[in-house]
Parts: C-alpha cells; structure tokens; sequence
C-alpha cells in the first residue's frame, strides 16, 4: 500500500487479494494481535476488505468492456491510505449502496461521473465522489462499503484481506512472530 508500517494479510498460496479468503473468526482473532496501531478511540487500526472484479464498458471512444476492481473497506481503511485524496464530490455514506470512484476509473469508463449510476452485484450504486491515489494501483478501483458490498457479492462471513497499521514500521517481525504464534491463523 505504499507505507512501510502497513501489512496486508492474505490466505496462504493465494496469489492475490481476489484469491483469498479470510474467514470472519480469524479476522477477529488478528483485531487482538499486538503491535497493531489503534485509533483514537482504541479500536485496531485495520480494514477487513473484500475485493472483486467487475466489467464495465469503456468510453465509447475505446468501446468493449474492461475489469475493474471493486474493493469493500471499512473507516479505517480510508486512514490506511493517506495518499488517496477525493477530487469531487464526496465520501461514501457508510451503510449505503454508496461508491467513489479512482481517477482512472474515471477516465476510462462509461458512467463513471459523479452522480450517475453503476449496476452491479445485484444492485444499483450511486457515484457521490471521485478520488485519485497519487498514481497507485487505487486509482484503477472503487469503493465502498464492506458490508455493503459484502451481501451484495455473498462475503457475508468472510474477506478478501485485512489491512493493518503496525504501532511502528520496525514491528514487522514481532507482528509476524505473534501472528505465527496464533495457532487459528494457521492457514494465513
């Protein structure tokens, strides 16, 4: 993600977030770990996501239908990522079929404005804001609301990956060696 005190958990041998599978139980087993940062008011600063991938219709200059990734974040996943700025419009509304889109999203596809409307997952998702990630694979995303987006794509019980800020950036291994420790997170 950029940050030499950011983590990122995945499923053993799973060659990507969109391979893997965290399941909700383990998830809750890491918010206990220590050397993980808190948030102002105490809670882990960490962001259980989901990620998958959608078709959309490129600008009808290019024409066809491109991937595009789809990533589900919490609060803290927003404060994961200080490089990722919003440019127009707004965040989404947590608890909402609410969506920002990445600059390059933006660009590059149809109906990816501000206010204008993305059917996926079962569901409508309203565009309220634009952001760009300094360059960052980020710009080639959106996102929304992990739980949101969860009962829309079936990850009710589980996540793609979790993301954590270490206390410190030279925590790495004694984060690793707690985590190693912790017998139920074997298969991460």
């Amino acid at each position: 993600t950029g940050s030499d005190d950011n983590v990122i958990i995945l499923r053993k041998a799973a060659t990507a977030e969109i391979t893997s599978i965290i399941m909700r139980d383990q998830a809750n087993i890491i918010r206990a770990l220590p050397y993980i940062a808190k948030t102002n008011n105490g809670k882990p600063l960490l962001s259980d996501e989901i990620v998958v991938v959608i078709n959309l219709a490129y600008s009808a200059k290019k024409g066809g239908f491109g991937n595009v990734t789809v990533r589900g974040i919490t609060e803290e996943g927003t404060q994961l990522r200080s490089q990722v700025k919003l440019t127009e419009g707004r965040m989404f509304q947590w608890g909402s079929r609410e969506i920002v889109v990445g600059s390059s999203i933006h660009r590059r596809f149809q109906g990816a404005n501000v206010d204008e409307k993305i059917k996926f997952g079962g569901d409508e998702w309203t565009i309220v804001g634009l952001f760009d990630a300094g360059g960052s694979g980020f710009d080639s995303e959106i996102w929304g609301d992990v739980i949101q987006l969860g009962q829309s794509f079936g990850y009710t019980g589980s996540f793609s990956s979790i993301l954590i800020k270490l206390e410190q950036p030279d925590a790495f291994e004694q984060f690793k060696t707690a985590f190693n420790q912790e017998i139920r997170l074997q298969t991460l």
